[in-house]
């Protein structure tokens, strides 16, 4: 009966092409068993899963043993292993095979006989169109990207993404991820949608990388002749990306890594170049992005006006930064700092929003929910829209509007497990104090939060079980779990968190370190 169960699931999410319910990870950890993230409710004790090491080719039968509450397992047992907020989680108990402590499986309901090894891949026909997804896995900078394509990876298209943050940084040598494996829902990949919401538009994919302009508006002779100069001007220290500014037949917009001025000005960065004939010059330099590896521009056009907002990110989106074509150079209008939600990651917030040139200003309105502040003190903040969130430029920066949006919801993360193993003294005694400084920086955010936590009340700091923020009510402030404006209880996020709760308050909220 549970085998017949699972398989009318497993065809019912075939039949829809939603792959995100069919598959899922699994983690291993010697000590505390094995573990399954899925975005399937309810599957029942006994039901049999895949799990696919994609590096290793390698393929292993598991079964559920129970459905598990919130995380996978206590502390850092297996690294980075945290559902979002539609996933559920079951132990497994491995049925063949030798796995290793901390590795990490793409998860399946389709059965191990589907499965085979060709052409360097795991390889199965998963949405019975009678081509096979192919399964892969690659190291980036902090983490490993987990994919599943049409085909073979890079020839078809890529179906299903998850990332595991491993908690360090790789050496270099053993990074092999490309742009393909982790970008998601960008300007460029979603043109039909932002043109429908902006007709003006003009879009530019990113360049020929053997080339280093942008084919879709560049000749390969004015490309080649752009990053000629700027090889000569600052050096091969990176392929530029060149763009050809719209409407301005000889200035171009480059994005490229090179002419570092320390450690408050290296990465990324833009540089307008004029071209006269065979001669070009650079007429402006911008500042460096950091660690960033995109910066991808979208170009807006209107009121004889040049709109260029750039996505910054690494493996998620960072958000937006803004400049303004304003004679023959560009001016920096400062940053835009959101993000989409996609229910895993940050991702590009351009796939939705329109552009608009006032008197006053550009008006940008975003059509979905947004993360504030991806990637910094403030991203636990969602902005629900309520029909578009909107941002105004004023002064030469962007505010939010904020009758535009519809709530303000918060989730905030400390480890509820470290709980178990810990001081609870000490932990709880440090929680109390940064919670006195959090609930002011919270007002002075004018952000309502909603928060609340499965832990027993007995854990709860003495005088914080109902704190008024806003006018809302703020519950049990510990936790992962995120009270949503309807009243439901989801998972919404996993972030890091060290072994020193200080450290965690200090990076989450820049909030100062209490003296000994």
């Amino acid at each position: 009966m549970i085998l017949l169960l699972v398989a009318a699931y497993a065809l019912s999410a075939v039949a829809s092409g939603d792959f995100e319910e069919l598959i899922g990870l699994a983690g291993i950890h010697l000590v505390e068993g094995a573990c399954l993230v899925i975005r399937v409710p309810g599957l029942p004790e006994g039901t049999v899963v895949t799990l696919v090491e994609p590096q290793a080719r390698k393929i292993l039968n598991a079964r559920i043993t129970e459905q598990l509450e919130g995380s996978c397992v206590s502390g850092s047992a297996i690294p980075g292993l945290v559902g979002t907020h539609d996933d559920s989680t079951y132990r497994l108990e491995i049925l063949q095979g030798n796995p290793r402590d901390y590795d990490l499986f793409i998860a399946t309901l389709i059965p191990q006989t589907e499965l085979i090894v060709r052409d360097d891949y795991v390889r199965a026909d998963l949405d019975r169109d009678g081509e096979k997804e192919s399964f892969r896995a690659c190291l980036s900078a902090e983490g490993l990207h987990l994919t599943i394509w049409s085909g073979l990876p890079f020839q078809g298209e890529r179906r299903w993404h998850r990332y595991h943050y491993i908690g360090y940084d790789l050496d270099e040598s053993a990074q092999n991820c490309t742009k393909a494996d982790y970008e998601s829902g960008t300007a460029v990949s979603s043109q039909t949608e932002l043109q429908a919401y902006n007709p003006n538009l003009t879009i530019v994919s990113e360049s020929d990388r053997s080339f280093g302009y942008d084919s879709t508006v560049l000749d390969r002779e004015i490309g080649e002749k752009v990053a000629e100069y700027f090889y000569a001007e600052f050096g091969r220290d990176e392929f530029p990306l060149v763009y050809r500014m719209p409407g301005q037949p000889d200035v171009y917009l480059v994005s490229a890594v090179n002419d570092h001025r320390g450690l408050k000005d290296f990465g990324r960065r833009f540089f307008l170049v004029h071209g006269e004939g065979e001669t070009f010059r650079t007429v402006y330099r911008g500042k460096g992005m950091s660690d960033s590896y995109i910066l991808r521009p979208a170009f807006y056009t209107g009121n004889d006006k040049v709109l260029i907002l750039a996505e910054v990110g690494t493996e998620y989106s960072w958000g937006l930064v803004a400049y303004e074509l304003v004679g023959s150079t560009i001016e920096y209008l400062g940053p835009l700092n959101v993000a989409a939600w996609s229910g895993e990651d940050f991702v590009n917030p351009l796939a939705r929003s329109k552009v608009t040139f006032g008197k006053e200003g550009y008006r940008v309105q975003f059509y979905s929910d947004l993360i504030l502040d991806p990637g910094g003190i403030n991203q636990w903040t969602l902005l629900k829209q309520k029909e578009s969130i909107s941002f105004v430029e004023a002064r030469g920066r962007f505010v939010l509007d904020d009758d535009s949006v519809g709530n303000q919801v918060c989730f905030f993360l400390i480890d509820d497990a470290r709980l178990e193993t810990a001081d609870r003294g000490d932990v709880l005694s440090d929680f109390a104090y940064f919670f006195d400084q959090l609930v002011p920086w919270l007002e002075r955010q004018r952000i309502a939060c909603s928060f609340q936590t499965d832990l027993p009340l007995s854990m709860i700091p003495a005088g914080y079980n109902e704190v008024t923020i806003s006018g809302k009510e703020l519950k049990q402030p510990l936790g992962v779990v995120l009270m949503l404006p309807d009243g439901s209880r989801k998972i919404i996020y996993g972030a890091h968190t060290g072994v020193d709760l200080a450290s965690d308050m200090t990076m989450f909220f820049g909030l100062s370190q209490r003296a000994e």
